[in-house]
């Protein structure tokens, strides 16, 4: 590790050491529950709720990994994470449920990390986060499920956040997310498994949201078990991958025709914690925590492959997975029992979080940023 660069002071008069681009301080707070993460500026942005209760955003500032603290909505403390998204390619957005009922977004604006209360369903509970995406006119799209069942979208309209109920499959209850594409640029797709044990496909139609009932692995007895993610393949076509209730992980992907199932089997573990799927060039990827403790990651031009642990680190908790390096690099972001986030692109990085500093009441005031 770097001697330490420089002292700063943040407006609490927290004083802050960055240590190889993580701040340390007397005081520290810890990485608890992910949100998510996000591409902005070619430099992936990942989000945590903390120890301190407040909103802590990482990113790659080009020469070490940086910690940003962002407070909460004033008054409000931060429940239910819902996930991330960007605008314009720079601009990152997460999403969180408050103790108020209401979701809330902030986003970096140019100079700041505002928040913004966008409600809630009208009479209705936000309940289960489902997905998020943003379409070419740079309109991020919310989905959530709700107390009623059904599930509901809010996006950006160019004025507003409306919310919107696109009810569920006629013939089931939806009981988790697999997970959204946008196809074509503006069309979202949106993964579910029903609890009759299929894949529910709704996507936008030009006025409406129908629901497409895409079944499950061919075998006849294996039923959609668990949700891993759904990523574009070669053409722009949708795929989203799953694991079946036999323990196998199966793609299912649009050819331009019809849906075709594929089964990529299991690398002789059971594949216990999906972190993600993402798109690699046409290619697709994923990765998994395995039963044995490691790293497992499946491309589907290159097969399976064990990346093992960080060195004297066992994987406790799947963070995300984001696509780096131009599309040519799959990342899995994890976190350690050393309390630090991980990431693999080929290679283990310790991106801290462990030991974050002081907040000391402000929000987005705990580091320099990497803008200034």
């Amino acid at each position: 590790m770097k001697e330490a660069s420089r002292t700063s002071w943040g407006h609490s008069l927290v004083p802050l050491v960055m240590l190889a681009g993580v701040c340390t301080a007397a005081s520290a707070q810890s990485i608890q529950t992910p949100v998510g993460s996000v591409l902005a500026s070619d430099q992936p942005y990942t989000f945590f709720t903390a120890s301190d209760g407040n909103m802590w955003v990482e990113h790659w500032n080009g020469s070490a990994f940086q910690w940003n603290n962002l407070g909460t909505p004033s008054g409000i403390s931060l429940a239910l994470p819902i996930g991330v998204t960007e605008t314009n390619s720079t601009n990152p957005y997460a999403y969180i449920v408050g103790s108020d009922g209401n979701l809330w977004v902030t986003h970096w604006d140019g100079s700041g990390w505002p928040w913004n209360n966008l409600g809630k369903p009208t009479g209705v509970s936000i309940v289960q986060a489902i997905g998020l995406t943003t379409t070419e006119n740079n309109n991020p799209y919310v989905y959530v499920t709700g107390s009623d069942g059904n599930l509901w979208v809010t996006h950006w309209d160019g004025s507003g956040w409306p919310w919107n109920n696109l009810g569920k499959p006629a013939s089931a209850a939806i009981s988790a997310t697999v997970g959204v594409v946008t196809v074509n640029s503006n069309i979202p797709e949106i993964y579910v498994i029903g609890n009759d044990g299929n894949l529910w496909q709704s996507e936008w139609s030009g006025s409406g949201w129908p629901w497409t009932n895409l079944g499950r692995p061919p075998t006849g007895a294996e039923l959609v078990s668990r949700g891993v993610g759904a990523a574009l393949a070669n053409q722009g076509y949708p795929a989203a991958f799953i694991i079946g209730s036999a323990g196998n992980l199966w793609e299912i992907q649009w050819n331009g025709s019809t849906w075709i199932w594929t089964d990529w089997n299991y690398p002789l573990v059971s594949l216990t914690t999906p972190i993600g799927a993402a798109s690699t060039n046409g290619n697709l990827a994923t990765h998994f925590i395995a039963a044995d403790g490691n790293l497992w990651g499946l491309d589907t031009y290159w097969g399976w492959t064990n990346s093992g642990t960080p060195l004297g680190v066992a994987l406790t908790q799947a963070v995300s997975e984001v696509t780096v390096n131009g599309g040519n690099t799959a990342t899995a972001r994890v976190r350690g029992s050393d309390g630090n986030l991980w990431v693999f692109d080929g290679a283990w990085h310790n991106a801290g979080g462990a030991n974050l500093p002081s907040s000391g009441g402000g929000g987005g005031h705990g580091c320099p940023r990497c803008r200034q």
